[in-house]
């Protein structure tokens, strides 16, 4: 998994944060623009939140 994080025009604060997959990332560099297509904007997020979210933890049942 990669986590690349797009700043704004001042390079202070995040703008916004793709989660890509491993077996996307085939390419030695990412580069990412107003406008990057579905193909990456798909994995685009405002916030970490559904990596959070994907990371937490799940209750398993109990088998009887």
């Amino acid at each position: 998994m990669t986590i690349a994080v797009q700043m704004d025009r001042s390079n202070r604060e995040a703008q916004d944060y793709y989660i890509l997959p491993a077996s996307d990332m085939s390419a030695p560099r990412l580069r990412l623009g107003e406008y990057n297509g579905i193909a990456l904007d798909a994995f685009r997020f405002d916030t970490l939140d559904p990596l959070f979210d994907m990371a937490g933890r799940v209750k398993l049942l109990e088998v009887a």
